[in-house]
């Protein structure tokens, strides 16, 4: 009995704070919460007729939960991406000083303080009867829960990730040394390791912030044999040595006689 209550407990925990991956709970945090607002004021706003300037605020809100919804998965996928070949200070770094997307996402933040400071004017001008004004109260609701947990998350995420070294950190540092044989006449070389993919009651939506492995190149065809044109022997001739005859020097005709 005890096992059917914790097995939920080791699969949130495995799925939030995963070995070989950094944590997805910050994207997972914003897609639930911003959806809830969306789907609610949606809801509002197809079964309530509301004053036009309270409409149109609203569906401000809607779209900026949407871009939040947007920025926490691409924080996600951006940060993993970076953490595989630095560490994870140096990723976060460069991701909230130098990455386009952060910083537009900073104008978005910067939005959402103004569009949170003039809901109570909007309020007002609707009357307390507008079901839409009313709805602005619950987005600035889920907007303050946004800005406030996330930030909290993000903090935990990266300290999380700060404080661990991944599996795929260590097999790529040890270079996977004690499970592939060293190649040689006659030895085969094992294949690459299958990534374990995870079962369970959250193994299929954890699986989707899994990396994928990748497919193995194919095998290399046999080209064509190389044929070397080799060059026609060549054959010097070297004509017979003449024969050398001695021929004595002349005498001089002062000493013939003597």
């Amino acid at each position: 009995m005890a096992a059917l209550f914790c097995a939920p407990i080791g699969w949130l925990g495995d799925f939030m704070f995963p070995d070989d991956r950094p944590s997805p709970i910050f994207a997972t945090f914003s897609c639930f919460l911003n959806f809830g607002a969306i789907l609610w004021s949606g809801i509002i706003l197809g079964t309530s007729s509301c004053v036009s300037d309270t409409v149109m605020w609203l569906v401000l809100g809607i779209l900026t939960c949407v871009a939040n919804i947007v920025f926490g998965i691409y924080l996600y996928f951006r940060f993993a991406q970076k953490v595989k070949s630095m560490s994870a200070s140096e990723a976060a770094g460069k991701l909230f000083l130098y990455d386009w997307g952060v910083c537009l996402y900073i104008l978005v933040l910067i939005w959402t303080i103004v569009w949170m400071a003039l809901v109570g004017g909007y309020q007002q001008k609707a009357g307390p009867n507008d079901k839409c004004g009313q709805q602005l109260t619950t987005m600035t609701v889920f907007l303050v829960i946004y800005l406030v947990v996330g930030a909290l998350l993000v903090v935990l995420s990266l300290v999380t990730e700060c404080c661990r070294e991944p599996k795929w950190k260590k097999r790529q540092r040890n270079g996977d040394a004690g499970t592939l044989p060293a190649p040689g006449i006659g030895r085969a070389q094992a294949a690459p390791p299958q990534q374990q993919r995870s079962g369970g009651l959250f193994g299929g939506f954890t699986n989707l912030f899994r990396p994928q492995p990748a497919a193995p190149p194919p095998p290399a065809q046999p080209g064509p044999p190389i044929v070397v044109a080799q060059p026609a022997p060549t054959y010097a001739y070297a004509p017979a040595a003449q024969p050398v005859t001695y021929a004595p020097p002349p005498v001089n005709p002062a000493y013939q006689g003597r």
